[in-house]
């Protein structure tokens, strides 16, 4: 493996969890309570009806996609991996960009879904910085012990996030 091929898939593989962190729905929240129930509605939706649900891979691929493609600002997100050349790129680079970046992301989240079978999100709270939205959660598995802890924040059309996590 190359190191461009490799800085590239850890590049993706930073993008995509921040992914979930980016939604253009929270972005223009005018409440931290809406951003809230945002979040909350989007996990249990995830857990409910693509982690949990007795469904085929290419029915939960598909209704994941889905998912994922409504929560997250995908071009917006593409364009931050690939960075200052963004704005050198041809409209048709950039369009196959943004579409193989999507397929990838999808691909990856795939592949770790089951790492999720039996935990419950607890969305935690949320606060307001200025113009952006932090919601924190944490994920729990069955038995209530916490993975793992997340606070994400969204600001304006164009979402960014923030995520600190531990083990």
């Amino acid at each position: 493996m190359t190191d461009a091929f490799r800085r590239t898939c850890l590049a993706v593989r930073g993008a995509v969890l921040a992914l979930l962190l980016l939604m253009p729905s929270a972005a223009n929240a005018a409440t931290v309570q809406e951003a809230t129930t945002f979040v909350t509605k989007l996990v249990n939706t995830a857990i409910n009806d693509v982690i949990g649900a007795k469904i085929s891979t290419a029915e939960r691929e598909e209704r994941f996609r889905k998912l994922f493609v409504q929560a997250a600002d995908i071009p917006g997100i593409a364009a931050f991996v690939v960075g200052r050349e963004w704005r050198g790129a041809s409209a048709s680079q950039k369009q196959e960009f943004v579409q193989l970046f999507e397929d990838v992301s999808i691909l990856t989240w795939i592949s770790h879904l089951d790492e999720y079978q039996g935990v419950h999100v607890d969305v935690t709270g949320g606060y307001q910085d200025k113009s952006d939205f932090f919601v924190e959660s944490q994920v729990k598995t069955q038995d209530g012990a916490s993975r793992f802890r997340s606070s994400g924040g969204c600001r304006s059309a164009r979402a960014a996030s923030s995520s600190s996590s531990t083990w």
